[in-house]
């Protein structure tokens, strides 16, 4: 463990030698470290939770809004939740990415609407010549 003041390192301490789990505690009480209580715990997770969830939903509208841009000139500004499922890409990815990955995945929808599209049409085109 590596102890820090004020940004700068003061002290090395390695724990392994500490195989009592008492003389373990006391060197922390000794440093100045306090133990939460359970609540205190729960609150503290609780708060980083609340957090999480609502940059994942921040996320998800941003995404939403970027997925509903790029698709304007195909669906005319209306998105179908279905769309926005088959559209949805991992939040891990930056905001490059995902708008690539949606890109990609919607190119990929207009090829199939294509492909079924022309899908048992006969060809019923005149033959070209080939004189």
């Amino acid at each position: 463990m590596t102890i820090y003041q004020d940004g700068v390192e003061n002290e090395k301490i390695t724990l392994s030698d500490y195989n009592d789990k008492e003389k373990l505690h006391a060197l922390f009480i000794e440093k100045g470290f306090q133990k939460y209580d359970e609540e205190e715990l729960a609150e503290i997770r609780q708060m980083k939770q609340e957090v999480e969830d609502a940059n994942e939903k921040e996320a998800k509208k941003r995404l939403r809004g970027n997925i509903n841009q790029l698709t304007k000139p195909i669906t005319g500004g209306k998105i179908s939740s279905k769309m926005l499922r088959d559209l949805s890409v991992a939040g891990n990815l930056n905001k490059a990415q995902q708008k690539a990955a949606v890109k990609e995945k919607i190119k990929e929808m207009k090829q199939a609407r294509e492909n079924y599209m022309m899908v048992g049409m006969p060809d019923d085109r005149p033959k070209e010549s080939s004189r």
